[in-house]
């Protein structure tokens, strides 16, 4: 065995090698780790770790609830532009994917209004993005216009003006989708800010899965969008209530099964009990009785017929063909009593 030993400099070379230095070495965020130094595997390439199992909880184009509520919204957001704008879209709701942060911000359009939206009441916050077809639609349309004005140029800052139709938008947006998940998951939306530029939104990291999913607005010539994009681990909390299989009654499998409810009802046996006269007695009275006593009873004229304890004819006591019997007089309803 040598005796030699590395010098410092030696060592410092080796380390070099195997990792470049902080300044030069691109970060890699990673789901459950910090993000620091890239590993580099030689070629310049970055190595790194991508948590999949979290973005396998969400099967891409399979999430049924959801889908269900965005064509809900499909209708409520068609009806709420009408009125907004006095004219008529069609609203078209896009499938869901799950995708990497910085592939959905690097696929938007500009100029697009992105608003940072607290969802409520744990789901964290998500992205809410108006493409400038939709928003030049709405604005032109509220102008006078014939609502296919178009942005020309690309990475520009909205006006004032705009903006405050811009909220009036998320306000609408934030009423009516709330209204679409009223009957699965209460659901509240609260603006935190709005962008024009996506380097000044960092919702997750840019590696970090999102899942994303939008709706398309046609109007005349005019083609818009509205997107969502929310972190995974943001809506944790509900996954299990958007992927979930949706059974909704129909009316005509309610009306067969009402069918066959009302028959085996009408074909249900049941005892009608109607009690002539009663008389009440002492348990020594009773004891007391023998052979030949005369019990007198007092039949009156209306005597009430009940199945199983409950009253429902009115009836007066008589005979037909040689037997006792009781003539109905009355049906008793049951909210009316005896």
């Amino acid at each position: 065995m040598s005796d030699a030993q590395l010098s410092q400099d030696e060592i410092d070379a080796l380390l070099d090698g195997v990792a470049p230095d902080a300044e030069e070495a691109p970060a890699w965020s990673t789901r459950g780790a910090p993000s620091g130094r890239g590993l580099s595997n030689g070629v310049g390439a970055v190595t790194g770790s991508f948590d999949v199992a979290s973005a396998g909880r969400f099967n891409n184009g399979h999430l049924p609830t959801l889908a269900l509520i965005n064509e809900r919204f499909v209708d409520l957001f068609a009806k709420a532009l009408y009125v907004f704008t006095g004219r008529r879209a069609t609203v078209k709701a896009e499938p869901a994917s799950v995708i990497k942060y910085a592939a959905f911000v690097a696929d938007l359009p500009t100029p697009s209004s992105l608003n940072i939206v607290r969802m409520g009441p744990s789901c964290g916050n998500g992205l809410f993005v108006f493409d400038s077809g939709l928003l030049y639609f709405v604005i032109d349309s509220l102008f006078g216009g014939s609502g296919s004005m178009s942005a020309t140029k690309a990475g520009r800052h909205f006006t004032t003006t705009e903006q405050r139709l811009i909220g009036r938008l998320c306000e609408m947006v934030f009423t009516h989708y709330g209204k679409a998940w009223e009957s699965v998951h209460p659901m509240q939306f609260e603006l935190v800010r709005s962008e024009s530029e996506t380097r000044f939104v960092n919702l997750t990291a840019p590696d970090d899965a999102v899942l994303t999913y939008g709706f398309t607005i046609e109007s005349g010539t005019s083609v818009g969008r509205f997107q969502i994009c929310m972190p995974l681990d943001g809506i944790d909390p509900i996954r299990d209530i958007i992927m979930r299989e949706v059974r909704e009654k129909t009316a005509i499998s309610d009306a067969r099964w009402s069918e066959r409810l009302a028959a085996q009802v009408a074909a249900a046996e049941i005892e009608l009990v109607a009690i002539l006269a009663s008389v009440p007695v002492t348990c020594k009275e009773l004891l007391e009785m023998k052979v030949g006593d005369v019990i007198v009873l007092d039949i009156k004229p209306s005597i009430v017929a009940c199945a199983d304890g409950i009253p429902v004819l009115r009836c007066r006591y008589g005979n037909a063909d040689g037997r006792y019997a009781i003539r109905v007089e009355e049906v008793i309803v049951p909210s009316s009593g005896a």
